[in-house]
Formats: structure tokens, C-alpha cells, sequence
């Protein structure tokens, strides 16, 4: 039977919110361009699985998850959704 977790995943560390409150601080400015950040997430859901742990909930933390480009940030969305839908059944049951 699968132990099930939730993921708190963090796609990139970019912010431009430069809010007052931010434990990061100066961590989210000015950074490259985020890379690998879909491939890191299909290797992390790979790895937990292959060890018969099922992310039930996967949740978008780090920085500002909208500074991806649009491009980037619908391929996240699209592939958690199907994630979603491919596990549905084992995650309702």
C-alpha cells in the first residue's frame, strides 16, 4: 500500500513582489533564468513513486511561481493536471 504525501514543490526561486515580509530577501532577485524545473518535478514524482509513495497534492511554493513565462508555467500546470487525472482513481479511493 502506498504512504501518501503532500509535495511542496518549488519551481523557481524568481520574485518581483519584493515584499516587505519575504524570509528570502535579496535570495529571489535578479536570478538566471529557472531551468529544468519540469524535468526536476517529473524525476521528484518518478523517484516517489518507484518507492510506492503517491504525492496526493501537489503545491506550487518558492518564489513567484508567474514569473516562468506563460509557455513554462501552462507545461506545470498541464503536467500536475495530468497527473491529477492519471491518479485520480487511487487518489479518491
Amino acid at each position: 500500500m502506498a504512504r501518501f504525501i503532500h509535495l511542496l514543490y518549488v519551481p523557481t526561486m524568481n520574485c518581483n513582489m519584493n515584499c516587505r515580509y519575504c524570509y528570502l530577501g535579496e535570495n529571489t532577485v535578479e536570478l538566471e533564468s529557472d531551468k529544468g524545473y519540469l524535468e526536476t518535478l517529473k524525476y521528484a514524482v518518478e523517484k516517489f513513486r518507484a518507492a510506492d509513495v503517491m504525492p496526493f497534492h501537489i503545491s506550487l511554493h518558492g518564489g513567484e511561481v508567474t514569473t516562468l513565462s506563460k509557455e513554462n508555467f501552462r507545461e506545470l500546470i498541464a503536467y500536475i493536471s495530468a497527473y491529477y487525472d492519471q491518479n485520480a482513481q487511487i487518489l479518491k479511493d
